[in-house]
């Protein structure tokens, strides 16, 4: 009920409260789209990094990658990287061109659906091509980036799709819809359970293993931050792990919860700038890294289901 108003008056408040509602979500819509293709820009841009252009790259990436996965899975990675090894430059500027127009296309509002669309495709092909599936399938872990950057670039293109239904945040009101989208961030987090609790990664010795192994190759700064942490977390893998499956958990409930969901995605956006830190922000700072890892995805991420705020008006309803 809206006090002090007659019944003919009531629709055409309520309405306004509507309009307010949506365009407080396309206009968060568009600033993540935004976002999206701004990240693309930063993965063209380090698409053209020398090293990348040349055969070591293909080896180390598109070959190393299949390490500990299935052969059905191998064996067309193998192809591509077999094809992409004849000529690395030429496929190299292929690559990058299109990672550049999908930044473009996103920024550009005319294109945003196309651009949209076509990073859903292209980051699948890349996921299994080029990332290996991210772990999925070899026992990766959430701290080092599981289940790889370029997965999430798609569930993020969903989330943020232009659409004109009413709901309480932008993912919701996507293309995927309330339900699916939630139900697809309680798998994402919950597979985020499963595989820090599996028995390699939460190992006493597991997180300072991984952080150590990162240090090679990055910058004197980087790698006094992963040795400092490789040392802190010395045999205290197996708690570490415990508390990040707990955290992780909440998170994935908390889209089901109105009253923890800022709190659990306010807790998830905190956590991933220290879990960048820990994935060397995707050895950038090496001149060899292709992407940020999924640190600032998952921030993008949770800041798509990010409850938009009530107005006053509504308030009053």
């Amino acid at each position: 009920m809206i006090d002090g108003l007659t019944s003919t008056d009531r629709p055409s408040v309520l309405d306004r409260i509507r309009d307010r509602s949506a365009t407080g979500l396309n206009r968060r819509r568009r600033s993540l789209q935004i976002a999206l293709g701004l990240i693309w820009l930063l993965d063209g841009a380090l698409q053209l990094q020398p090293f990348i252009f040349g055969k070591h790259f293909v080896t180390a990436f598109l070959v190393g990658t299949q390490a500990g996965n299935a052969q059905m899975i191998k064996a067309p990675m193998g192809w591509v990287a077999h094809l992409v090894l004849h000529n690395p430059a030429f496929f190299n500027s292929v690559f990058a061109f299109i990672q550049l127009s999908l930044a473009a296309g996103m920024v550009w509002r005319p294109m945003v659906k196309r651009a949209l669309a076509a990073s859903v495709l292209w980051s699948l092909g890349v996921w299994w091509f080029g990332e290996g599936m991210g772990g999925v399938f070899s026992g990766g872990t959430p701290v080092m980036g599981y289940p790889g950057a370029v997965l999430l670039y798609a569930l993020i293109a969903l989330t943020v799709w232009p659409s004109d239904r009413a709901s309480t945040s932008v993912a919701t009101s996507g293309a995927l819809g309330d339900s699916a989208a939630k139900v697809l961030w309680l798998i994402l987090w919950a597979s985020f359970v499963r595989f820090l609790l599996l028995s390699a990664n939460r190992s006493p010795q597991g997180l300072s293993t991984a952080l150590s192994a990162m240090s090679p190759g990055e910058p004197r700064w980087e790698k006094s931050i992963d040795n400092n942490l490789a040392s802190a977390l010395a045999h205290h893998g197996t708690q570490v792990s415990a508390v990040l499956a707990v955290l992780c958990a909440s998170a994935a409930i908390a889209v089901f919860v109105p009253a923890l969901s800022s709190r659990g995605l306010s807790w998830q956006r905190s956590a991933r700038c220290p879990g960048g830190v820990a994935q060397d922000f995707g050895t950038m700072f090496t001149s060899q890294g292709t992407d940020p890892n999924s640190g600032p995805l998952l921030i993008l991420l949770a800041a798509t289901f990010w409850p938009l705020a009530r107005s006053r008006d509504a308030a009053c309803s």
